[in-house]
């Protein structure tokens, strides 16, 4: 590959992870409002693509960093028990719950 495609490939990719973090706007007014008919469907599909974006900080760019992250707060703060649990059980040990 040559400079230009490296570049055009890279820009692919940010313009893919656009996609996903309008995504994430839409995700995020549907947990607000109807969680009980997405919960589910966040759990198993969309929360391990966004929880890939925060793990093995090293090898990540600052966008997917700056997405995951943000996801990851929507699922906390808009979404019901059952997303909570999924997300905090992702990256929380569960030793730490024990202790509260």
């Amino acid at each position: 590959m040559d400079e230009d495609e490296i570049e055009e490939f890279w820009e692919n990719i940010e313009k893919m992870d656009r996609v996903w973090g309008y995504l994430m706007e839409v995700i995020g007014v549907l947990m607000k409002n109807v969680p009980e008919f997405v919960s589910g469907e966040i759990i198993s599909k969309v929360w391990p693509h966004f929880a890939k974006m925060i793990t093995d900080v090293a090898i990540r760019r600052d966008y997917e960093l700056t997405e995951g992250t943000c996801f990851l707060v929507d699922c906390l703060e808009l979404g019901n028990e059952e997303i909570v649990n999924a997300v905090t059980q992702s990256f929380v040990p569960s030793k730490f719950f024990e202790i509260l």
